[in-house]
């Protein structure tokens, strides 16, 4: 009896709950952009690796969000995780948390074969996560940066960043390990 290949996971974290002013949005990946992201990654594992993959999305399912951008391309996520706000909008404790949601999404982002980090919520777990096998390129992790030239100083540990503009839905990737280069 063969054993089915498990798919590629690919943990996507999309921070959006927490960004309420126009200032916040200045470093926010777009939606376009992790769309885009995504798109590139089936495409690279189904043609290189043969292999179906399987894409997680980790966000909130409050603030300034539009998960239908998501649902328009046929099959692009298999799986919405959505934290729900549990904060009050009358100046009480505006930090609230489910640590038990929290630990969910670290376990999945560090077990994942792919993480793209959105925010320092998911780059906290990326320390975790064990080293790419040369060979295999996985597990990889993709740090988003909004410009070429300030990826290093942004995300200076970050082996792997794919860097978007607001001028362009395109991404491009740098420094992907030579098993998963386009």
């Amino acid at each position: 009896i063969i054993a089915a290949i498990a798919p590629i996971t690919i943990a996507v974290n999309i921070r959006r709950g927490d960004i309420q002013d126009a200032r916040g949005w200045q470093f926010v990946v777009p939606d376009a952009s992790f769309i885009d992201v995504i798109k590139k990654l089936r495409i690279l594992f189904s043609t290189k690796l043969g292999r179906e993959s399987e894409v997680h999305i980790f966000s909130e399912d409050y603030g300034p969000v539009n998960w239908t951008a998501y649902d328009v391309h046929d099959g692009l996520v298999d799986h919405f995780h959505l934290a729900p706000k549990l904060s009050n909008d009358d100046g009480g404790n505006t930090n609230a948390m489910d640590m038990g949601l929290n630990i969910r999404d670290w376990r999945h982002f560090v077990l994942a074969d792919v993480l793209i980090v959105g925010g320092s919520f998911s780059r906290t777990a990326s320390f975790a996560r064990p080293t790419p096998d040369p060979l295999a390129g996985l597990p990889l992790t993709l740090h988003a940066c909004h410009n070429a030239k300030g990826c290093d100083a942004q995300v200076p540990l970050a082996p792997t960043k794919f860097k978007w503009s607001k001028e362009s839905e395109a991404v491009e990737f740098y420094d992907m390990p030579t098993a998963l280069s386009f």
